[in-house]
């Protein structure tokens, strides 16, 4: 399967349910973005776009959607010169990064800055998206100092994910990369 075939129908398959569970919620404001007041120094990690945001009775409610199920494949593996893409089924909304090495973080940092959409700029849709990330947490080393990150493609397109790809296989540093859903799949 062609990659660009196997993250158009991850990334159908959330839209669908995104859409159906936006269309049964209250009405309010979907795809938000708000700022997280932690400790984190960066920006760009502080910075969340909630599903939806709605009010009922003064208050204000954050509802945010996980799809039930999740496209079942093998995994799947692509190899682009002496590097590989491993990718298991997937969460359009949250896929979890490993990679053996990276250097590139300030690719990653331009990456983030175009599908956040810092400045709203992006009009929505036919459906009423905006085509954009929802979130992204900052890469961290983990104990064989790997480079792990996970990111909530939201409503953006498929171009987004493979921007995100090449900029993986780009970093002369890399040679494998995984993108699973743990958290899903199990």
């Amino acid at each position: 399967m062609e990659l660009n075939e196997l993250l158009s129908a991850h990334r159908e398959y959330y839209i669908n349910h995104f859409n159906d569970f936006l269309t049964k919620s209250e009405k309010g404001a979907s795809e938000l973005l708000l700022e997280i007041k932690n400790e984190e120094p960066e920006e760009l990690f502080r910075l969340y776009r909630y599903d939806l945001v709605y009010t009922i009775n003064d208050e204000h409610n954050i509802a945010e959607f996980n799809t039930d199920g999740f496209l079942k494949h093998d995994e799947i593996s692509y190899s682009a010169g002496h590097k590989t893409l491993y990718i298991l089924p997937i969460a359009w909304n949250g896929i979890e990064i490993w990679v053996d090495m990276f250097s590139q973080f300030d690719s990653l940092k331009n990456w983030v800055n175009k599908w956040i959409d810092l400045n709203d700029i992006n009009e929505p849709d036919e459906n009423g998206f905006l085509g954009v990330i929802h979130n992204i947490t900052k890469p961290t080393k983990d104990k064989k100092d790997n480079i792990t990150f996970s990111v909530d493609l939201g409503t953006a397109p498929i171009e987004s994910a493979i921007e995100l790809i090449n900029i993986l296989l780009e970093d002369k540093t890399t040679s494998e990369i995984r993108l699973e859903s743990k958290w899903l799949t199990g």
